[in-house]
């Protein structure tokens, strides 16, 4: 089991011309982890001993050992520019500054102690950022220089620190507190830096090339920091006049390929020769969009890159072929094209309530919740319109869940279940009256019982096996009929899941909806990486050169995940017309800043006075925004502040 022993402690005393600043230093010993750990305390200063501080440099750092006489003196005079960790404590104690406290700061560096070459440059940062502790965070890692490891100093025993402390690699400063103690600190890094942080060989530095450049920059962002972090260049194929070719990308992108990316018989092959085109060599192929699974996986078994099979991804990305590979529970009739022929008996006259949605696509798009044949009717005209063929199923009753599965040849290395709230169609409230099959939030962990978390993570396996996947990340989404959990709708509206007791023993069924062979889009995404600590984009861009360690390393989550409760919220919009806020975040953050102190996050996708399309003609969805929000209480107190933050949203669409 990981942990930190203490080795030494004393005072220390940051010595400036006419005044010093003193606390106390403990040395920690790792145990099973790469780093030893120095940490340093003080009271938190006062405004006018910052103002100070950033008037004059300091002279000296003085440690005294807890045995009398034992003392160490770090002069800075001679230096020209003080040492980065001095530097990092002096910002640290600017940020902790408050007018009167008797609270203490943490300020605490780690030192690595094994030979190696970093994981990610930015593995603190991804990992630590998410910590309610954690106040802010420093670290200076080139992906390609070599660290050596230092040897911890012998028990009780003041050694040399001025070496120790040049090595380290990292400074993190934890919110102030009472006590300040330091084994609670200690708990947050074992807890997130549990994994293996360096690797022996020294990493090659290689090219992917994505396919699809994204819709903009804000739903890029976790694409691009994972390609800085992993040290990877990227080469993008997207149309001509895409926003990455219209805008200065060069420190995004090393090259921006135009393709023509109509989906048709010849897109492998246009893929293949734009690849082939490059001035750049290219070693993995991917992509994040459903619509170009199967064209980039074809693309890469031509130029013999690593890939799933693209018979794999034909299956998948087909909602029929899955569907008779992989039956849902009871059905009566089965999955089939809803076209109008006057022979397919069971779309012509289903039992009541059904799902009619597109064979192909994602993020809900063109889905109905269809209740007569009326509304059966109304939804085949719509999704035909956006030229798609029609696949009508039976809704499922129960709660729905998203299970997102890491695979490495052929063994899961992570996985994790989140719930999926209801759709505006069952009843989420909305000030809309179309009340259209729209993703409203997901919430991490689930809470269903484990034995219905340890099925739906048996299933979706086997599902992704089947399948003749053996490598990737995997998002899959399901239905627990007869589960023993269901929502419960407040008498203000908002949706909460509890615990019911079934009329009978019938054990629960999982009914797979889909399986996508990819990460989950940004938002859930987000939820996955504050709660576990898991970058599922890094992870998809290190299977696509089988970068086997660092997939294996990127897989391990928190030790103690997930790190209380998270959700992914969206606020939809279900009418076409011009975008007015009233209440947004900026306004919230001065008129409920308490309320606002558990919100990670946040994107507003429309401005005022933008016009927003209408999702009934074009397919698609919208959301006026979308925000993460935390709780270390509870489920329910997490349920109780996101229904507070969308009551006090306020917008209109005219």
């Amino acid at each position: 089991m990981a942990s930190l022993l203490r080795l030494l402690n004393g005072t220390v005393d940051l010595i400036f011309d006419d005044f010093s600043i003193t606390g106390s230093w403990t040395y920690l010993e790792g145990q099973k982890v790469a780093f030893d750990v120095i940490e340093l305390q003080t009271q938190c200063i006062s405004k006018d001993l910052l103002s100070r501080i950033q008037k004059q440099k300091p002279r000296s750092c003085r440690f005294r050992g807890s045995q009398e006489g034992t003392t160490e003196d770090i002069s800075f005079q001679a230096c020209s520019n003080l040492p980065q960790w001095a530097i990092w404590w002096l910002e640290g104690l600017s940020v902790s500054a408050f007018p009167e406290s008797t609270s203490k700061t943490a300020f605490t560096l780690l030192l690595p102690t094994t030979e190696g070459f970093i994981l990610r440059s930015d593995i603190f940062e991804t990992r630590l950022k998410t910590s309610v502790r954690v106040q802010k965070i420093w670290s200076h890692c080139e992906i390609y220089d070599r660290f050596h490891g230092i040897t911890s100093p012998t028990l009780g025993l003041l050694t040399k620190l001025e070496p120790l402390l040049a090595r380290s690699v990292c400074g993190v400063l934890f919110e102030p507190g009472p006590g300040g103690e330091v084994g609670n600190n200690c708990d947050v890094l074992l807890d997130r830096l549990s994994l293996p942080l360096f690797m022996k060989t020294q990493l090659e530095r290689k090219r992917i090339a994505i396919v699809d450049g994204g819709f903009n920059l804000e739903f890029q962002r976790d694409l691009f920091t994972a390609v800085t972090g992993l040290g990877v260049d990227i080469v993008v194929l997207d149309r001509q006049g895409h926003w990455l070719q219209k805008m200065d990308s060069h420190h995004l992108i090393e090259e921006f390929l135009p393709v023509d990316l109509r989906i048709d018989d010849g897109l492998p092959e246009r893929l293949v020769a734009a690849v082939r085109a490059s001035e750049h060599q290219i070693h993995g192929i991917t992509t994040m969009s459903d619509s170009y699974l199967c064209p980039t996986a074809v693309a890469a078994e031509m130029l013999g890159l690593p890939t799933s099979p693209a018979d794999s991804f034909r299956v998948c990305v087909d909602k029929h072929s899955t569907r008779k590979l992989i039956p849902l529970p009871h059905v009566q009739y089965p999955s089939v094209p809803d076209n109008g022929s006057e022979d397919i008996d069971a779309a012509k006259s289903p039992n009541y309530p059904v799902i009619l949605k597109p064979s192909q696509g994602g993020g809900s798009l063109g889905v109905f919740l269809v209740k007569s044949s009326a509304e059966q009717s109304e939804a085949t005209e719509k999704i035909q319109k956006l030229g798609k063929d029609v696949t009508i199923e039976p809704y499922i009753d129960g709660p729905e869940v998203d299970v997102n599965i890491v695979i490495q040849d052929g063994q899961v290395s992570f996985w994790e279940v989140s719930d999926n709230l209801p759709s505006t169609a069952e009843g989420f409230p909305t000030q809309f009256s179309a009340k259209s099959w729209t993703e409203t939030g997901n919430i991490f962990p689930s809470s269903l019982s484990q034995d219905e978390i340890n099925s739906l993570k048996e299933y979706s396996t086997a599902c992704i096996l089947k399948l003749g996947f053996r490598w990737g990340v995997f998002h899959c989404e399901a239905r627990v009929h007869n589960s023993s959990s269901k929502y419960q709708f407040s008498e203000d509206g908002w949706p909460h899941l509890i615990s019911h007791k079934k009329s009978d023993e019938t054990r629960e069924e999982i009914a797979m909806i889909e399986i996508n062979a990819r990460p989950p889009g940004f938002t859930s995404s987000a939820g996955s990486a504050c709660a576990y600590g898991v970058d599922y984009c890094a992870l998809q861009l290190m299977a696509a050169i089988r970068d086997n360690d660092r997939f294996q390393a990127l897989s391990v989550p928190y030790s103690q995940s997930p790190s209380g409760w998270w959700e992914c919220a969206f606020v939809p919009v279900e009418k076409g017309g011009v975008f007015r806020p009233s209440i947004m975040f900026a306004e919230l953050l001065v008129t409920s800043p308490k309320l606002m102190k558990h919100v990670y996050h946040w994107i507003t996708f429309f401005q005022d006075g933008d016009t927003i399309q209408d999702p009934n003609v074009t397919g698609k969805t919208f959301w006026a925004a979308w925000f993460v929000v935390f709780s270390t209480q509870s489920r329910e107190h997490l349920d109780n502040t996101v229904a507070a933050l969308r009551s006090s949203l306020k917008f209109s669409v005219i």
